[in-house]
């Protein structure tokens, strides 16, 4: 049960069966929660992607993502917004360390730097069949998104935090900071 547990794969349940296999997971993992409907229940876990966040009075904003989950734009938007002294002059976004596994939310953040709609990476499977290309998306709220963008990676870098990396890294205005990133470059590759 527990490896079930661990891996988010555990039946549906209705009843006290569904409540008992609640109560279950929430002891392995707090921050899980189901989401029932008529077809399926499925286990989401609430992460929040934002680590720390601060606006240096050199007028530079500083965001520590510890994961890209999909969260991660809206929680990037949120911050900007909510600095007093407005939008940051620059903005170093720190990656390391990060992972993630939210596409959805590399396609969103790309899309505050890169115009809407540019293919930026492939997901391949073990097979070399492209199982995902990714686009940018334009924002819901259209803000202006301060550059010079800086991304700090390093070897622990890996996952969504990786792919955004590779995708934004050498466009205009945008510098990667940093060591090679870990992962598997043979199954992403950036267009």
């Amino acid at each position: 049960y527990k490896i079930l547990a661990d891996r988010h794969l555990l039946p549906a349940a209705e009843g006290a069966a569904g409540a008992l296999n609640e109560t279950l997971v929430k002891a392995v993992d707090p921050g899980a929660r189901f989401l029932a409907d008529k077809s399926e229940v499925e286990l989401l876990r609430e992460a929040k992607s934002t680590d720390r966040a601060e606006r240096f009075p050199e007028g530079i904003g500083y965001i520590k993502l510890k994961g890209v989950e999909l969260s991660a734009p809206s929680e990037i938007s949120t911050t900007l917004d909510s600095w007093s002294n407005g939008i940051p002059h620059g903005l170093v976004l720190d990656l390391r360390g990060a992972g993630g596994n939210s596409a959805e939310a590399v396609d969103k953040i790309s899309g505050f730097y890169l115009p809407a709609g540019m293919p930026i990476y492939n997901l391949r499977d073990a097979e070399g069949r492209i199982v995902r290309t990714g686009k940018t998306e334009k924002p819901v709220q259209p803000a202006k998104f301060p550059r010079p963008l800086i991304l700090l990676a390093d070897t622990n870098t890996c996952g969504a935090a990786e792919i955004l990396c590779g995708s934004l890294r050498g466009r205009d205005g945008i510098v990667m900071i940093g060591q090679t990133t870990a992962g598997k470059p043979h199954l992403r590759d950036i267009v």
